[in-house]
């Protein structure tokens, strides 16, 4: 095992190691989302505190021996070894991903102010930022001002207040510009954060099943291992359901498309997984909010309905499993559980949205109006309409149109541009041009609300 002197002498070397990364940002903080500038900034303070205590608590040292210096020593690298970590496997992962050849930085503000609307009381701040993996997630993180300069020196005062938490919103760099798949954080991870901020998912409880307890109501011992499977799947199940609900609602049958889309690549249709109930699943819930928005009834979205509702039928009734480890009757339980709340959930999640945030079928004229202009190759982030003002155009609606242009084949956008929408690496080319306009609509409806027309 090493000893202090050699233990510190290496973290300063790896402190050295994140400088020159950060040093690396510094030079191109023009190309960085807005969070991402403000994560660098927070990433410089921290290390520059994490110096100074590091200098100021060794020194204290000095004047103990033997024993007691090298242990308290050890302790001393025992802590900064937590913000090296911070530093090297959650901030500097997420700073070379805010980059703008990595992540579409005309989405950030507009998840920013999806969150401040999800979470209200927090005062988040979103980074968003592209990784390698094929995954989308959400992660709070504390502000690391606040959680780890304090431990450190508490005698050595740092330069700024400690602020809300961080929301590390992640996608997959190789999707920087696929922007109906960006549904998928619009409404699902942002879905995570609501849930996160109002409980709606903890609102289920877990109790032993009566089958497992004894006749006094406590849990048998025999079933202690599987009761903690239980609960975890079923809270991780049930956390992903209030997901999916909120995303439906919030986004309409976007979400369900992009859903499909992501899953058809990524998953197995009918296969559960310890942390996710199986796709089918999670398709038959979507389409039960969806058909509760009217969408059923609109003749163009019949089919696509029709199609997911056929594909997920069954889903209800197979027995659950997860991949990957032994079936366990605890996954079927876990899954009834589920299955019987989602009523509940459903109503819960409509309770908890403001007025009009729900995207109903009420709203589809506005996204065959924004489809039509997309399909002209021209963004749909303002309507002008008679009057003095334009008007912005919702997230839902820009969504929709931009997955209503897809689902026609896009033969009218692929005419403008003199490309055969039949060919495939025409469509590509026409995709790609789709995808930019999506974009462009996002960050032209968020400079609209921003900036008083005159």
């Amino acid at each position: 095992m090493q000893d202090a002197a050699t233990r510190v002498d290496n973290l300063n070397r790896r402190l050295d190691n994140v400088d020159l990364a950060l040093l690396r940002h510094r030079d191109h903080r023009e190309t960085m989302t807005p969070g991402g500038r403000a994560l660098l900034e927070r990433s410089e303070l921290l290390l520059d505190h994490a110096r100074q205590a590091l200098a100021y608590r060794w020194s204290r040292t000095n004047s103990l021996s033997g024993a007691a210096q090298e242990q308290a020593r050890r302790n001393i690298c025992d802590d900064f070894a937590a913000v090296l970590r911070e530093l090297a496997m959650s901030m500097l992962p997420a700073l070379d991903g805010t980059v703008a050849d990595r992540v579409p930085v005309e989405l950030e503000p507009v998840l920013q102010r999806l969150a401040d609307f999800a979470a209200p009381g927090w005062g988040s701040r979103v980074i968003l930022y592209a990784a390698d993996a094929l995954n989308y997630s959400i992660e709070r993180h504390d502000d690391p001002i606040g959680s780890l300069a304090p431990t450190l020196a508490p005698a050595l005062s740092v330069a700024a207040t400690a602020e809300g938490p961080y929301l590390f919103l992640r996608i997959p760099s190789v999707e920087r510009d696929t922007a109906t798949l960006h549904a998928i954080i619009l409404g699902h991870e942002i879905g995570h954060l609501r849930d996160w901020a109002l409980g709606l998912s903890a609102s289920v409880k877990t109790p032993p099943p009566d089958s497992w307890c004894d006749s006094a109501g406590q849990l048998q011992l025999e079933h202690v291992a599987g009761f903690q499977r239980y609960a975890f799947i079923a809270a991780h199940w049930t956390a992903e359901v209030v997901a999916d609900i909120l995303a439906a609602q919030l986004l309409g049958p976007a979400s369900l498309c992009a859903f499909g889309e992501l899953i058809g690549n990524l998953a197995i249709w009918g296969t559960d997984s310890t942390t996710h109930p199986a796709p089918d699943r999670r398709a038959a819930i979507i389409i039960e909010v969806l058909e509760g928005l009217g969408y059923m009834d609109v003749t163009e979205l019949r089919p696509l309905l029709k199609h997911y509702e056929a594909e997920s039928q069954a889903a209800a009734q197979r027995r659950a499993a997860a991949f990957g480890v032994p079936p366990h009757e605890a996954d079927e339980l876990a899954w009834q559980l589920v299955h019987s709340e989602v009523p509940r959930l459903i109503t819960a999640c409509a309770a908890a949205s403001q007025p009009g945030e729900r995207f109903s079928a009420s709203d589809w004229p506005r996204v065959e109006e924004a489809r039509g202009l997309l399909s002209s190759g021209r963004p749909c982030g303002e309507v002008i309409r008679p009057g003095p003002t334009p008007e912005e155009v919702p997230d839902a609606v820009i969504i929709n149109a931009g997955w209503l242009a897809r689902l026609d084949g896009m033969v009218e956008l692929a005419g403008i541009l003199g490309l055969d929408a039949s060919i495939p690496n025409q469509t590509s080319q026409v995709s790609a041009v789709l995808d930019g306009l999506v974009l462009k609509s996002f960050e032209i409806a968020e400079h609209r609300r921003k900036t008083p027309w005159s």
